[in-house]
């Protein structure tokens, strides 16, 4: 079972628009604690309005003590042209940048420190839950929903915005869930958007999924493409910078650059270079 936590400070969530009470949220964790439910996770955020480093603290303190199997922790993706209700959030309430990523620092420390494992670069498990496991046993895998234990080839996904994918494409569904009912409605499981991969794509693909679930990769396999010096070239500059060994091909994460695994894996990847024009959140 999962729960959107986000953060527990009130006028953190009275900024965002979204209240809930730490008392809910107990209630809600100890009933399914004494129905046996197996495994419970929070969804926590970073770089919301009004959030601060005594807030992080704060939140998190509560959340050990409410002591959930597993916890994400992501960074908060402004983006009001795509998603409607962003609108409403004052973006001068907003941290980016350095300050924002101290709030994942800080965030990840004390989750680290209350034992819990880091679990690529936005996750969080306990030693005996079944991602800590998967995870000490070098047999995590990451799909669109964040880590697993078990990958099938093909994830289909159902719901408004929901993403599937096959080892050779991938799709989005409607997005508003008028539109995903109406496609319903006729017979048709329309796609909002799509797209079909190239060998190159996935090449990197295989590449990527591997150093985020196990700090370090193998990459010889993208000398075959021309991007291959400019990769390497960045990755070196990386590894100035302390965030990682690179050995003959192969890329290993430093504790450091734990804290910046999707930036590294951005270097891998040559779509995102290419790409000028940000439609997506960032690693920020």
């Amino acid at each position: 079972v999962s729960m959107g936590i986000q953060d527990f400070d009130s006028e953190v969530q009275e900024a965002m628009n979204r209240i809930q009470s730490v008392k809910m949220i107990e209630d809600i964790t100890n009933s399914l604690k004494e129905n046996r439910v197996d495994s419970i996770n929070f969804d926590l955020i970073y770089g919301l309005p009004k959030q601060t480093k005594k807030t992080v603290k704060e939140t998190i303190e509560k959340v050990v003590k409410l002591s959930p199997d597993l916890l994400a922790y992501y960074s908060y993706a402004h983006l009001p042209d795509s998603l409607k209700n962003q609108k409403l959030i004052n973006e001068s309430d907003l941290l980016f940048g350095r300050e924002k990523q101290e709030l994942f620092e800080l965030g990840s420390s004390l989750l680290e420190k209350a034992g819990y494992l880091k679990i690529g670069f936005d996750h969080f498990a306990k030693k005996e839950s079944y991602l800590g496991q998967a995870f000490l046993k070098k047999k995590l895998k990451r799909n669109f929903m964040g880590y697993t234990d078990k990958k099938s080839s093909c994830l289909l996904g159902l719901g408004a915005s929901a993403i599937s994918n096959t080892p050779e494409y991938f799709w989005q569904n409607e997005k508003t869930v008028e539109g995903y009912e109406n496609s319903l409605a006729v017979g048709i499981l329309k796609a909002a958007k799509g797209h079909c991969l190239t060998k190159r794509e996935i090449v990197t693909a295989g590449l990527i999924q591997e150093l985020m679930c196990n700090y370090r990769v193998e990459i010889s396999a993208l000398k075959v493409f021309p991007t291959f010096e400019a990769i390497t070239s960045n990755l070196l500059l990386m590894e100035k910078d302390g965030l990682l060994h690179l050995r003959q091909n192969l890329i290993e994460v430093s504790d450091l650059g734990k804290n910046y695994l999707r930036n590294i894996a951005e270097a891998l990847d040559f779509l995102r270079e290419s790409n000028k024009v940000v439609k997506y959140s960032s690693a920020l």
